[in-house]
């Protein structure tokens, strides 16, 4: 994900795919309680969406940073937004 502002529609998409997993030979025991839904971003995500309860099943939204800003920098953004 290239920007913030896809957050939401792509945190929207993958709860859609995690839910079609619950079919199949993918809904085994291991998926039966937890979906993933992982972002990848170049810089950490600061409007990632809460964990969804839906029907016994907690979907949990997790960002992955691939290129991340200094904690130093990151601190500093995070006080900008408040």
């Amino acid at each position: 994900m290239r920007k913030q502002s896809e957050t939401q529609k792509k945190s929207e998409e993958g709860f859609q795919q995690a839910k079609l997993y619950s079919y199949g030979a993918l809904g085994g025991i291991e998926l039966r309680y937890y979906r993933y839904i992982i972002l990848v971003s170049q810089d950490y995500l600061s409007n990632m969406p809460s964990d969804k309860d839906i029907d016994c099943i907690r979907y949990r939204f997790i960002n992955i940073a691939v290129n991340p800003s200094r904690p130093s920098d990151a601190s500093k953004k995070l006080a900008m937004s408040i």
